[in-house]
């Protein structure tokens, strides 16, 4: 196998490992606890206010709530 052909291999196997452990890691994150109900709609379970559209991705919690307990848990 030529020099050329061997660099374009090892590229594209290098990608495919660092695709696979992004996806892994977006896999384990941390979406926090379920959402809260209130009135029947989905809301944050720490400030609770309304979120339907992240609860349907499966977060508990808001975006400013998940950012700041991101935060915290690396501390």
């Amino acid at each position: 196998m030529p020099f050329d052909e061997r660099y374009v291999v090892s590229s594209e196997k290098q990608v495919a490992a660092e695709l696979e452990h992004a996806l892994d890691r977006m896999r384990n994150r941390d979406r926090g606890t379920a959402p809260v109900m209130i009135d029947g709609q989905p809301c944050c379970a720490e400030c609770e206010e309304p979120m339907p559209k992240r609860a349907r991705l499966g977060y508990g919690r808001c975006i400013d709530c998940q950012s700041r307990h991101e935060r915290t848990q690396g501390e």
